[in-house]
């Protein structure tokens, strides 16, 4: 199940950061937009604030996804820690029965 989650966390990560990119990108040529004389620099300036907010979401949106992997990947090799501790457990207590017999 953690895989699962692990693998969802990974595609989101590339997906928003291409997303990311893409905005940025798009935010600076809006910005550049606004100073050119021969466009509506309201119009290019409204854009480039709504992409910038929409950047801003991402850029929150990827921040909460690595610490959900992180999070994922600490918590998924503690269980495998767990899982070698039972089993070696458990071999060294049937080596301690045979001894004993």
């Amino acid at each position: 199940m953690a895989t699962k989650k692990m693998l969802l966390a990974m595609i989101a990560l590339v997906v928003l950061t291409v997303a990311g990119l893409s905005n940025i990108y798009q935010a600076m040529f809006d910005f550049w937009m606004t100073t050119d004389p021969s466009a509506d620099a309201n119009e290019w300036r409204m854009k480039f604030y709504i992409r910038l907010g929409a950047t801003a979401l991402i850029m929150l949106l990827w921040m909460v996804s690595a610490i959900w992997l992180f999070r994922l990947k600490s918590s998924y090799k503690l269980y495998l820690q767990k899982e070698r501790d039972l089993a070696s457990s458990s071999h060294s207590i049937s080596e301690d029965r045979s001894t004993v017999d």
